[in-house]
């Protein structure tokens, strides 16, 4: 290997496959404690209904009771995601407030403390992080059972206020000591009605357990699908998040490179710009200016990337007139065009886009339009749909096939047939939907090979 070679981390692929099969591992070992946590959880029930109508269960019976509760209190604790804010529901937090109306104080707040603190050192958190965990849970807990205790009639209603109470208080706190008195109101506005939800929900079991304790099991489907629901979210927003990651990561790589040819394309155009002031033979002329064509070509590719990458790095929602627009670029066009290019523009069409950016998103999709239609005519209309702008592009030109619509609007692709016809970057339509995108329009795409193409934009419209 040459010193100029570079070194490719080549060890770290069998790690990270190693990291992929462990977490599968786990993620199969949670879905079992889930389950085992059911099944623990309804032999409990059964075992505490049987002797309930004759009077409170035995010692033995209630901390079956508590197993049950605490080990089902284990398996959501495990959950493998952290909620968003907002969505905060958690069966452990309904498991929690249960705990503490049907079993006596004690028992409720061992039962649920000691869940908590085998799920913080399961999933390796620092001890100061677990004693504040468990503190936390363990007190919400005690005070809801010792309130709901001495309440009478409104019980639940005192405890679970109790409940919600403590938790949004300690929660709140920490948010306050670490990031200011801002963030601690966000979180109380984003959180106090999950969990006053979380504590109806488990107020509500408990109701449902000292009439019919075998209907309780009603409440495990209800439970598990809100659950797996939560666990869905939380996946989609890993996705979009690791997409966004990648996407930013190209935007960058394409800004870098772009900025990198830049410089030695326009070295390049002008060296042979000077050579096409000589006299050359035919021969030599003809090999110079495939040259600049192929330069010229580069450079136009380039400035191309540098403007996919830039879009959408900072939004201007500077406003702009639509309909003028489309004046100017069907103005260019109909000069260059084969076939007629026709505009109708209605309403007041201000966008919040900026004009440069405008010019550029109709220009890219009319010149798609008079570049891969050779008979009949090309149409752009621009009128008022409120709350919209809408902007729409149709010809009469070879259309896409069915199989290559859904891939129009992505990065350097051409379809077959319009590799064939005209020269093209494959980079226009990719410009127009972060353009699009950007500032929160739509665009859609409907053709048939042989009939014809139409793109519709639509953008909000600026008041």
């Amino acid at each position: 290997m040459s010193a100029g070679t570079p070194r490719y981390p080549v060890a770290k692929a069998p790690r990270a496959s190693v990291r992929i099969r462990r977490g599968i591992a786990i993620g199969r070992s949670l879905r079992a404690v889930h389950l085992a946590a059911a099944g623990v959880i309804a032999v409990g029930v059964e075992l505490a209904g049987a002797g309930w109508a004759h009077g409170p269960p035995p010692d033995v019976q209630w901390l079956l009771i508590a197993l049950a509760v605490g080990v089902f209190a284990l398996a959501a604790f495990l959950r493998p995601f952290e909620p968003a804010p907002g969505e905060k529901f958690s069966l452990a937090a309904a498991t929690a407030f249960f705990g503490a109306l049907v079993l006596p104080g004690s028992l409720a707040v061992a039962a649920i403390g000691v869940a908590s603190a085998v799920a913080k050192i399961a999933q390796r958190r620092s001890a100061l992080s677990t004693a504040v965990n468990v503190a936390q849970v363990a007190g919400a807990t005690g005070a809801a059972s010792l309130v709901a205790a001495v309440s009478g009639n409104v019980g639940v209603i005192a405890g679970g206020a109790s409940y919600a109470a403590v938790t949004l208080a300690s929660v709140g706190v920490m948010i306050a000591a670490s990031q200011g008195l801002a963030q601690t109101l966000g979180f109380l506005r984003r959180d106090t009605l999950p969990t006053l939800t979380l504590v109806a929900v488990g107020g509500i079991a408990s109701i449902v357990w000292w009439h019919e304790p075998l209907v309780l099991l009603l409440f495990l489907p209800i439970l598990a699908t809100i659950e797996l629901a939560s666990r869905r979210a939380a996946a989609e927003r890993g996705t979009a998040a690791a997409r966004e990651r990648a996407e930013r990561a190209q935007r960058e790589f394409a800004l870098d490179a772009a900025h990198e040819l830049r410089t030695p394309l326009t070295s390049v155009m002008g060296e042979l710009d000077f050579l096409r002031g000589l006299d050359l033979p035919p021969s030599e002329a003809a090999a110079l200016a495939s040259a600049r064509s192929e330069a010229r070509r580069a450079s136009g590719i380039v400035e191309r990337l540098l403007l996919l990458a830039r879009t959408g790095a900072e939004v201007d929602l500077s406003p702009s007139d639509a309909g003028e627009a489309a004046k100017r670029v069907v103005a260019r066009a109909a000069e260059a065009s084969r076939v007629p290019v026709e505009l109708a523009v209605r309403g007041e069409l201000a966008v919040a886009v900026p004009t440069d950016l405008l010019d550029v998103l109709i220009g890219d999709l009319v010149q798609n339009a008079t570049a891969y239609t050779r008979e009949g005519r090309v149409a752009v209309s621009v009128r008022r749909a409120d709350p919209w702008v809408e902007i729409v592009v149709s010809d009469t030109g070879i259309g896409i096939e069915p199989e290559e619509l859904t891939r129009v609007f992505d990065r350097f692709y051409r379809g077959t047939r319009a590799r064939s016809m005209a020269p093209g970057t494959g980079l226009g339509l990719a410009i127009v939907r972060r353009i699009v995108e950007t500032h929160s329009g739509s665009v859609a795409v409907e053709s048939a090979p042989a009939r014809g193409t139409t793109v519709t934009v639509r953008l909000p419209a600026a008041d």
